[in-house]
């Protein structure tokens, strides 16, 4: 949460909201590989 408030900030200051879409679609992608590398892991130690 915190690093988005950030974002938020920094968005505020430069107006690019092109570059912030990109920043959160890139976090949001590696969010999901981390999910989904973590459910993988849960299964194949069972």
């Amino acid at each position: 949460m915190q690093l988005i408030v950030g974002l938020s900030q920094l968005l505020s200051k430069t107006g690019n909201i092109e570059e912030y879409n990109e920043l959160l679609d890139t976090i949001n992608r590696n969010a999901k590989i981390k999910s989904a590398y973590r459910r993988y892991i849960r299964c194949y130690k069972n």
